[in-house]
């Protein structure tokens, strides 16, 4: 598996993910409902009065809280949907974000030396996925490293590189990749080809701090995608990043890459 950064020329700070020969390849095969009208109410004033049917009372409806749709792509991506109605406007108006390409430098190969443990992990409870976090540190020249198995994820420390990924203890963008397979048989993100929007992720750090975030979108990039955009930091949210599509055995690796954007909900910090 080859994980490249790409940096921009002329750009300060902007930079996105390619590979010689392919951008992030992580493989390692590498009612209608009808309202009841009121009945007709006989209304017998005494027992000499000619019984009369009151007209059926008009039902007055109850006023409807408009839902809140702020219809600003910019304003709503990296948070929380504010309503059903927003969420369904964004998905209709608002695609993903896909800046223009730019000239362009490769990074060299990725050395596994560049990566550790730590004691944080990763898990999506809905589709079964929990693993160890391992921190892959990104050095100026913007090599990436892989994931170490196929149980792991790495988390990228774009530290180097200011403007890029993020910790949720910190904020920005926390990026994490895994693979979708490895050697033989599914990896620790073969799952994320089932997300939906909605999807809980829960970040457990290694001194007892819990972040929960929400999946807010997802979807599939080519390899030659300009990837700025969606390292780049933001509020706090998190990017998860594997593998999709068709399998290429000659060019080992896939033809999309699967990105999954989740917002931070919920968190506590162990203390």
């Amino acid at each position: 598996m080859r994980l490249r950064l790409v940096l921009l020329l002329g750009a300060p700070l902007a930079v996105f993910l390619g590979v010689l020969g392919g951008v992030l390849a992580l493989d390692e095969k590498d009612g209608r409902t009808v309202a009841a009208s009121p009945s007709s109410v006989a209304v017998h004033l005494d027992s000499q009065a000619t019984p009369t049917t009151a007209p059926a009372p008009t039902a007055t409806p109850a006023p409807s809280a408009t839902p809140v749709v702020r219809a600003d792509c910019a304003a709503i991506r990296g948070t929380e949907y504010q309503s059903e109605a927003e969420r369904v406007w964004y998905r209709q108006n608002c695609p993903d974000p896909t800046p223009s390409p730019r000239q362009v430098v490769t990074a060299p190969s990725s050395p596994s030396a560049n990566i550790y443990g730590t004691a944080d992990r990763f898990v999506m409870r809905r589709l079964g996925i929990n693993a160890p976090v391992n921190v892959s540190v990104v050095g100026p020249d913007g090599t990436m490293g892989n994931p170490l198995g196929g149980s792991d994820v790495v988390l990228y420390d774009f530290s180097a590189l200011p403007g890029l990924g993020g910790y949720p203890p910190a904020g920005g963008n926390t990026v994490i990749a895994g693979h979708v397979d490895y050697i033989c048989c599914p990896a620790v993100f073969a799952q994320l080809r089932n997300v939906v929007e909605g999807d809980v992720i829960d970040y457990y750090t290694g001194d007892g701090g819990h972040y929960q975030y929400v999946v807010q979108w997802y979807g599939d990039y080519p390899p030659d995608t300009n990837w700025a955009s969606l390292l780049s930091g933001g509020p706090n949210i998190m990017t998860l990043i594997t593998c999709n599509g068709t399998f290429d055995p000659r060019a080992r690796e896939y033809s999309h890459r699967r990105v999954v954007r989740a917002v931070l909900v919920a968190s506590s910090d162990g203390g």
